[in-house]
C-alpha cells in the first residue's frame, strides 16, 4: 500500500485530492474524497482504458498518461503523469496564470498555446467533461513556449457514447463545450477572469 502524507499534497478540486507519488517524482496520485463518496477516479480510469482500445494511436500531448490504479492509505488512487516544466518545477494551472497577470503579460505565448491545445483536443475526439482554466496545466518548455495539458475532467457522462465512435459527433460536442465555457480565445478567458475577480472583491 502506498502511503500519502501532507508533505506530498499538491492540491484539490471539487471531488479529489492530488499528491506527488512518494517514489516516482514524474507521477502523481489522485484520490476521491471519502466523505463525499465520489468515484471520479474509477470513472476516469475506465475512460482511459476505452481510449487505449478505440484510439490506440492517440498522442498524449494534451492529456497526461494514465498508469493504473493503486491502493493508498486514503483509498484507491489513480496514477497519472505529473506535469512539470522543463526546469523540473511542477507546472501551474492556466487559472492561476490568468489571475496573477502572467497570461496578459505574455499574451502571444498563451494565444499560441491555447490554439495548439484546442486543435489537438478537437482533432483527437477526446472529450473533456469539465473544461475550465483550473483543469489545464501550463507546462513551460525550455524555449519559453507553453504547452497546455488537461489534468482533470477527462471523459464524459453520455449514456449512449456515440461521440467515442463517431469523430464528427465528438468534434461538434467539444466545439459547443469550448464556446459555452468561453475557452475559445485568450481574450474571452481574460474577460472571464476579470468578471470573477470583481465578484470576489
Amino acid at each position: 500500500m502506498i502511503q500519502l502524507s501532507e508533505n506530498l499534497f499538491l492540491g484539490k478540486g471539487r471531488t479529489r485530492e492530488c499528491y506527488r507519488h512518494p517514489i516516482d517524482p514524474s507521477l502523481c496520485i489522485k484520490v476521491d474524497y471519502h466523505d463525499k463518496g465520489c468515484r471520479q477516479t474509477s470513472k476516469e480510469a475506465k475512460y482511459y482504458l476505452k481510449l487505449r482500445r478505440i484510439k490506440p494511436k492517440l498522442e498524449y500531448n494534451f492529456i497526461p498518461h494514465f498508469h493504473g490504479m493503486v491502493e493508498t492509505n486514503l483509498g484507491p488512487g489513480g496514477v497519472f503523469d505529473l506535469i512539470r516544466n522543463d526546469d523540473g518545477q511542477v507546472s501551474r494551472t492556466l487559472g492561476e496564470c490568468l489571475r496573477d497577470g502572467t497570461v496578459e503579460r505574455e499574451r502571444p505565448l498563451w494565444e499560441a498555446a491555447l490554439d495548439q491545445f484546442l486543435s489537438r483536443l478537437i482533432e483527437s475526439g477526446v472529450i473533456l467533461r469539465d473544461l475550465n482554466p483550473g483543469n489545464l496545466s501550463a507546462r513551460r518548455l525550455a524555449d519559453g513556449s507553453i504547452q497546455l495539458v488537461a489534468i482533470d475532467g477527462i471523459g464524459h457522462r453520455d449514456l449512449i457514447p456515440l461521440c467515442d465512435y463517431f469523430p464528427w459527433i465528438a468534434r461538434r460536442k467539444q466545439a459547443r463545450r469550448i464556446a459555452a465555457k468561453e475557452m475559445n480565445s485568450i481574450q474571452s478567458l481574460l474577460n472571464r477572469a476579470k468578471r470573477m475577480a470583481k465578484r470576489s472583491s
